[in-house]
């Protein structure tokens, strides 16, 4: 399979959160990080933690919704390429951010890793805010609901 990194991962513009995540990614977020999440070798997740930890990231990043979300990491080779992906994986279900969002014991978890760094990036977004921290949440954006004719 190819792999979004290697393929695409040049065209991603340095100063973003997609190359911030493609190049550090395994640091930011190693397994030994989650161990105690998942306790039992039986119970281990069937979507690595830097994985899921990067698309997380993203979303809160960007403010999508699970579906959303899901969207980006289907179709999107820069949500594909930060989180080491390949190009014809598909994404997981959406429920499996609500399951992680669930085992992250302390949502902080996830904030205190990429904060010190990643400052800088969030400015790369569409609209600005005041510190990466204010985009982390334990419970996921609503989706829209439809609006009646």
């Amino acid at each position: 399979m190819l792999d979004a990194e290697s393929v695409a991962g040049h065209l991603l513009k340095s100063d973003s959160m997609f190359a911030f995540l493609a190049t550090r990614r395994s640091q930011l977020f190693p397994e030994e990080m989650f161990a105690d999440l998942f306790p039992s070798r039986r119970c281990r997740p069937s979507v690595p933690a830097e994985v899921m930890t990067s698309v997380i990231t993203l979303q809160a990043l960007h403010g999508l919704s699970d579906n959303e979300t899901v969207d980006a990491v289907t179709f999107d080779l820069r949500w594909k390429a930060a989180c080491g992906l390949p190009i014809t994986a598909p994404a997981f279900h959406s429920t499996t951010l609500t399951y992680w969002r669930r085992r992250l014991a302390a949502p902080e978890r996830v904030i205190s890793t990429v904060d010190p760094e990643a400052r800088h990036a969030h400015k790369t977004v569409h609209r600005r805010q005041d510190g990466f921290k204010a985009h982390i949440a334990a419970n996921p954006i609503p989706e829209s609901s439809p609006t009646a004719p």
